[in-house]
């Protein structure tokens, strides 16, 4: 049976956006943290850093996966593409780690250990 939106943990760019815009008021440093719900329950407590690398700008991503008795370290990495609109500003993507398209959300689907799109990881 095909994993489900509603199963898995959503990691939505403009939750990412909001907290370093919370965090820039603060300091200068371009880092967060955040939950990626699940259903509205058992949120996945992340934290990131934005860096700037020749190939343009990333998410560092880590976040700790727990089953049974079980406790995971994840790193990963998620660059982020943006474009303009025609109405002026600039819109920001999360890249997709398997495909590279460019998404609103990347989901961490059940069973699994890293964040993808809907069609990589196979959803209804």
């Amino acid at each position: 049976m095909k994993p489900t939106a509603s199963e898995s943990a959503v990691l939505d760019v403009n939750d990412i956006l909001e907290s370093i815009r919370q965090q820039q008021k603060q300091r200068s440093a371009v880092t967060g943290q955040g939950f990626a719900q699940i259903a509205k329950s058992n949120p996945i407590p992340y934290g990131f850093v934005v860096e700037q690398v020749p190939a343009g700008p990333r998410l560092r991503l880590h976040y700790t996966l727990a089953s049974d008795s079980q406790r995971e370290a994840v790193e990963t990495v998620i660059p982020l593409k943006t474009n303009q609109p025609g109405f002026g500003g600039t819109r920001w993507w999360l890249s997709c780690p398997d495909c590279q398209q460019r998404r609103a959300r990347l989901y961490l689907a059940p069973n699994t250990m890293h964040f993808a799109c809907k069609k990589c990881h196979n959803m209804a």
